[in-house]
C-alpha cells in the first residue's frame, strides 16, 4: 500500500522495478497518467494508486528507454551531410537529400 503521493514529473519504482513518471495528475477525475520508462503509457486512478507498492526513484541515468530499440534506420538519412551555405536555398538542399 501506498503512502507516497503522485507528483507530476516525479520518477518512482514499482515492486516489479519497472521505473515510470508520473506526467499528468487530475485531481478533479482522479486519473493519474504515468509513462513507464520504455515509453508505454497508462492512467491509474487514485484508488488504485494507494494499493500500489512504489517509491520515489531518482531518474534513470539511461534516459534513452523509450528509443532503446530504435535502429539507424528509424532516425532518418543520417548520412546526408548539410553545410550552411552550400546551396541559394533551402529548396536546393531538400532537392539534393530527395535525390
Amino acid at each position: 500500500m501506498s503512502s507516497i503521493k503522485p507528483e507530476l514529473g516525479r520518477w518512482y519504482q514499482d515492486i516489479e522495478n519497472r521505473y515510470f513518471e508520473v506526467v499528468a495528475n487530475d485531481e478533479d477525475t482522479g486519473l493519474i497518467e504515468v509513462q513507464f520508462f520504455d515509453g508505454a503509457v497508462d492512467e491509474i486512478d487514485a484508488e488504485m494508486w494507494q494499493d500500489l507498492e512504489v517509491k520515489a526513484s531518482a531518474e534513470p541515468e539511461d534516459v534513452r528507454g523509450a528509443l532503446e530499440d530504435l535502429g539507424a534506420d528509424d532516425l532518418g538519412d543520417t548520412e546526408a551531410v548539410l553545410h550552411p551555405g552550400q546551396h541559394e536555398s533551402i529548396d536546393e538542399e531538400v532537392d539534393q537529400l530527395e535525390d
